[in-house]
């Protein structure tokens, strides 16, 4: 409950701002974890907030996908890793894209 309520605290001073959040599903039990994100996207759009968190639960990623669903734009997943070059780039999921890499098992974490 107190994470729950320091989230919901960030948004509510955030406004027309950006909140960013490190590993979103720490101290959250899983089993409520498409709960936070309905409340964070109910939160985001009262407040007009941008929303960053990092995450490597493949369960949060879900949660939220089910969340946007009938939005699926609205949510990106960027994955950082690292080329034969040995230089850090990134990979975008948004949409269509990301549903298709979650359908192959693509790992988006």
């Amino acid at each position: 409950m107190v994470r729950l309520f320091r989230l919901y605290l960030s948004f509510f001073t955030a406004r027309n701002g950006m909140v960013l959040i490190d590993e979103i599903e720490n101290g959250i039990h899983y089993s409520v974890m498409r709960d936070l994100w309905d409340r964070v996207r109910d939160w985001m759009r009262e407040w007009n907030v941008q929303f960053v968190a990092t995450t490597h639960s493949a369960e949060c990623i879900d949660a939220a996908m089910e969340a946007f669903a009938d939005e699926p734009d609205d949510l990106s997943i960027h994955n950082l890793f690292e080329n034969e070059s040995g230089n850090i780039k990134a990979a975008t999921f948004t949409g269509e894209a990301l549903e298709g890499a979650r359908n192959l098992n693509l790992e988006v974490r």
